[in-house]
């Protein structure tokens, strides 16, 4: 799976990440994406271009076959 652990509330833009499990596909990620590491506090507002509230970002993450864009606010930015 992803190995990342989410924090959201149903009515909230997306989901903020509080753990990524380091054999996980984002874990992966991060290791060959050095310039763009996901971290803890940054938060993923849209799912395949699309924004998404907590509630649809994990119905969204949990049926994911194949490809998938993640759009990550980073913590810090406005």
């Amino acid at each position: 799976g992803l190995g990342l652990k989410l924090d959201y509330k149903a009515i909230s833009k997306g989901a903020v990440v509080v753990g990524i499990v380091e054999t996980g596909l984002l874990a992966k990620w991060n290791t060959e994406n050095p310039n763009k590491v996901v971290q803890n506090g940054d938060r993923i507002v849209a799912f395949n271009g699309k924004e998404c509230l907590g509630d649809e970002l994990l119905s969204a993450l949990k049926k994911a076959e194949g490809e998938m864009v993640l759009t990550v606010l980073k913590n810090g930015d406005k």
